[in-house]
């Protein structure tokens, strides 16, 4: 385990076999993180990343719940063949999450007008938690986004969707949909459950698939 005393780290690399525990008084990263073996489990505290994050093939990342912050520009890298959904990102005010690979998450909150995700034509696989652009900038160019949670836009968002697919695959129940009135590109209902439209009407550049 790892008790930092609410200090704030600069570069960090977990190289061992064994588990990097994270306590209740926080893990801020100001540098780089690399994960190269072993596992880390950020259950308990807050978490703070300022720079790039990579994730080595064969590790593991445990997080029981509470949210991944990033306050600046981030490239997330996860080299695993198999990704697991655990991370909940929060994008403070200025900060950049750019993908470095296909990710997987449970769910992504703009914190700021200047927060943005770009996902650099990588695969953004998110989860029951969804997508809360409260006031940001999402660059899914040439990118496939799937949502398995609510996905609301405020008016304010600035979206990038050229070449972009927004697939919403809930497996049950209804998954709710505000577009903040934005043109998106491909959209496609895969998902068993229902799509409902709330508060903006939803207009399609490209082309609308309901498969499922």
């Amino acid at each position: 385990s790892i008790q930092t005393g609410g200090l704030t780290f600069n570069n960090v690399i977990h190289s061992g076999a064994g588990t990097l525990a994270t306590q209740s008084d926080g893990f801020t990263v100001a540098g780089t993180f690399n994960q190269t073996a072993g596992t880390i489990d950020t259950s308990s505290g807050s978490k703070l990343f300022s720079n790039n994050v990579t994730i080595g093939a064969g590790t593991n990342w445990t997080a029981g719940g509470g949210n991944l912050i990033l306050d600046s520009a981030t490239i997330f890298t996860d080299n695993r063949v198999t990704k697991a959904n655990v991370w909940n990102f929060q994008l403070e005010a200025g900060a950049t999450l750019t993908l470095g690979s296909n990710l997987v998450f449970n769910s992504i909150t703009w914190g700021g007008s200047n927060s943005s995700l770009v996902t650099s034509g990588y695969t953004a696989d998110i989860g029951t938690g969804g997508v809360d652009i409260v006031s940001g900038i999402l660059n899914a160019t040439n990118s496939t986004i799937t949502c398995e949670g609510n996905w609301t836009n405020n008016a304010d968002a600035v979206l990038t969707l050229t070449g972009s697919t927004i697939e919403f695959d809930a497996g049950s129940g209804t998954q709710t949909f505000n577009s903040g009135g934005i043109t998106f590109n491909n959209v496609t209902h895969s998902g068993a459950g229902t799509l409902q439209l709330t508060t903006n009407a939803l207009t399609v550049g490209g082309t609308f698939t309901n498969s499922a």
